[in-house]
């Protein structure tokens, strides 16, 4: 027996093991990516949903705050953590739903309605916190919660929704910028929108939907 012809003998198995065990690993990583897709795809479906009933809810509650003059603060954390004004007031983990917002701030006999709600990925997570006041000089009827909403929007990425007890006016402040936005259902639904669609952290679902 030539020496070429054994080395082929045993070379010959050792190749065929590493084909067939590069043709399981192939598989092994095809199946765990199409597994990730799909995953990553209903994740995103349920986002999307969750995201949009998040808005739908708080274009309402706002629009019926307003109706009543209920002066409000709703403060919903962008890329800056509010930790530390979490942290200042009464830490809950509340679904967001219109009921319990307007239950909170239409109860003047509570401690709990004075201060700002925060919101963290669709969840209230504070109640009753006191945020930094702006040095800003404001227009004349502007109030404690006008500073405390210009104040957080400058000094940290979020996005302050006020609604003025003595005018029902609604706004929302981001960046220390104030838009005032209207008490119709369907306008501010669109304009809430277009206030979160390009720097917000829902900006990738924001994008594919419009309400």
């Amino acid at each position: 027996m030539s020496l070429s012809f054994k080395l082929i003998v045993i070379i010959f198995p050792i190749v065929i093991f590493c084909l067939l065990l590069v043709i399981i690993l192939l598989q092994l990583k095809i199946f765990h990516v199409t597994k990730f897709t799909k995953k990553r795809n209903k994740l995103n479906v349920t986002s999307q949903d969750a995201i949009i009933d998040f808005f739908n809810n708080l274009s309402s509650v706002l629009v019926y705050l307003s109706t009543k003059q209920i002066g409000a603060l709703i403060i919903i954390e962008n890329h800056d953590n509010l930790q530390m004004y979490i942290d200042s007031g009464r830490k809950v983990n509340v679904p967001f739903f219109p009921e319990f917002i307007v239950n909170i701030f239409d109860n003047h006999n509570s401690p709990l309605h004075d201060g700002a709600i925060i919101i963290r990925n669709f969840t209230i997570v504070s109640l009753s916190s006191y945020l930094p006041t702006t040095n800003r000089e404001l227009p004349v009827g502007y109030g404690s919660r006008h500073r405390a909403s210009f104040g957080i929007s400058e000094q940290y990425d979020c996005y302050s929704f006020m609604v003025s007890e003595t005018t029902g006016a609604i706004s929302c402040m981001h960046n220390g910028i104030q838009t005032k936005l209207s008490n119709k259902s369907d306008q501010i639904k669109n304009q809430i929108y277009l206030l979160l669609r390009d720097n917000s952290i829902f900006s990738n679902v924001l994008k594919k939907k419009q309400f």
